[in-house]
């Protein structure tokens, strides 16, 4: 191994004891054993990484964000107002939050990060009401929540939940950028999101008409704020055999294997119909050297798209 090498990976090595010195779950890594150039090396190293350590992870927070102000997703700052000024905005407006209440949004705001803002003086939030109590707007992705505390939650499961899911079908008229209310008790014990169709009686094909928010159900005010900011973030799920197809290395021969096990499970069923029976014979008479070559070349994007089909039609009338 050449002294480059070696150099190289001890800086890997010191670099890798200098996070853990900046995360405080080591000592600082002794330079003492370099030369002036190593040291000097390393110590550019190490001031890169300072700064990294320094970056918040991901976008800036959506209220600090200029494009998402741009876009209509923040309201923008007005001119000459301060950050001092909207911390202690900010301060005041969460201190009348009710404790329990605060602590489930602080929860959640940690846990998604950039992905969900909070809003503590929308402008909606000076909305008159004597059962509802603005706490704060939730947005994620531009979709916006606004949260009341309601001390009687209980009306909401009866029969005749007709005042809540009125008054708040006209507070969704009056601000349409809101998209779902969630009402919450003091307690955070008990919450439910309420949208515009939630508001109005329903058609059932078996019951006929349903009374506004029949279908609501109240649940913790966590797992209900939880609930409606997973379904509106995107998820990636995990591709299936992506791994193995990640380590194929000869495609010639995976195109050759797949196009014989597809043939073998077309050819080994026993089809009753005349014109099953007739495709199945001339699949027979296929070339399957010729067929994986054409899968081979559109893995490879040899073959147009366009001119795959007639490469296909080819090769069926090409067969005996």
């Amino acid at each position: 191994m050449s002294d480059q090498s070696e150099f190289s990976d001890e800086v890997n090595d010191l670099s890798e004891r200098y996070l853990r010195y900046l995360r405080g779950q080591g000592p600082l890594p002794d330079l003492g054993h370099l030369d002036n150039v190593r040291r000097d090396a390393v110590k550019q190293r190490f001031e890169l990484l300072d700064i990294l350590a320094d970056r918040p992870l991901g976008p800036p927070p959506r209220h600090q964000d200029p494009i998402a102000a741009r876009l209509g997703l923040v309201p923008a700052a007005a001119p000459g107002s301060g950050a001092e000024v909207s911390e202690q905005v900010h301060d005041d407006a969460a201190a009348l939050v009710p404790e329990p209440v605060r602590s489930v949004l602080d929860e959640l705001d940690l846990e998604f990060g950039s992905d969900v803002a909070l809003d503590w003086n929308s402008p909606w939030m000076d909305w008159m009401s004597p059962d509802l109590t603005p706490v704060a707007q939730c947005s994620v992705l531009g979709i916006l929540m606004a949260i009341f505390t309601c001390d009687d939650i209980a009306a909401m499961e009866t029969a005749s939940h007709s005042e809540e899911p009125v008054e708040i079908g006209g507070f969704l008229r009056k601000f349409p950028d809101i998209s779902a209310v969630t009402l919450v008790t003091r307690d955070a014990s008990r919450a439910i999101v309420l949208d515009y169709a939630s508001c109005h009686p329903a058609i059932d094909p078996a019951h006929g008409w349903i009374p506004a928010g029949a279908y609501i159900t109240p649940g913790p005010f966590n797992l209900e704020l939880r609930r409606f900011l997973d379904s509106r973030l995107p998820r990636w799920e995990p591709v299936e055999g992506v791994e193995d197809f990640r380590g194929a290395t000869d495609v010639a021969a995976d195109a050759a294997a797949a196009v014989g096990e597809a043939m073998n499970a077309s050819l080994g069923t026993k089809p009753r119909l005349q014109h099953k029976q007739t495709a199945q014979a001339a699949l027979k008479a296929v070339d399957l050297d010729a067929l994986a070559r054409i899968v081979a070349e559109a893995q490879a994007g040899v073959i147009d798209p366009v001119d795959l089909p007639d490469r296909v039609l080819a090769l069926g009338e090409a067969a005996p």
